[in-house]
């Protein structure tokens, strides 16, 4: 139970990481980001 505890928390992150894993192999350099992006 506490492992699928952890991947429920774990896969927003994980996810995340994957898509712009994918973006930055398949059509070059990942997003830029504005400041506010990153405080939000």
């Amino acid at each position: 139970m506490r492992t699928l505890l952890l991947l429920v928390q774990l896969l927003p992150f994980a996810l995340s990481i994957a898509r712009d894993r994918r973006r930055w192999l398949l059509w070059g350099a990942p997003l830029r980001r504005a400041d506010a992006f990153h405080q939000r």
